[in-house]
């Protein structure tokens, strides 16, 4: 049983780190008038990956897989999120340049 524990604990502390960057994305696309990529976001997170990941490595790895469910869905999702915010991105300083000149 302290197994169980001492994984689930690795699990949730591996990603707490870097979430942060995931929030700020999606806050950031808000703010840049994307609102469709930004609430992608926050589907992918819970919904595109954590279901089918719970599954898959599930059945791959039995608890220790579960377990790492949440972690797993939160990096392949700030993977998403930093690029979809450099895109963005690229897209204001773009517009911004057209702007000007």
């Amino acid at each position: 049983m302290i197994e169980y524990g001492a994984d689930m604990l690795v699990a949730t502390s591996l990603a707490g780190p870097v979430l942060g960057l995931l929030f700020l994305t999606i806050n950031s696309l808000q703010a840049m008038d994307r609102p469709v990529p930004a609430t992608l976001l926050s589907l992918f997170r819970q919904g595109m990956f954590f279901i089918p990941l719970l599954f898959v490595l599930g059945r791959l790895f039995g608890l220790p897989g579960i377990n790492f469910t949440q972690t797993t869905a939160d990096y392949l999702s700030i993977a998403i999120a930093l690029f979809l915010l450099g895109r963005a991105l690229g897209q204001q300083r773009a517009a911004s340049a057209a702007q000007e000149g």
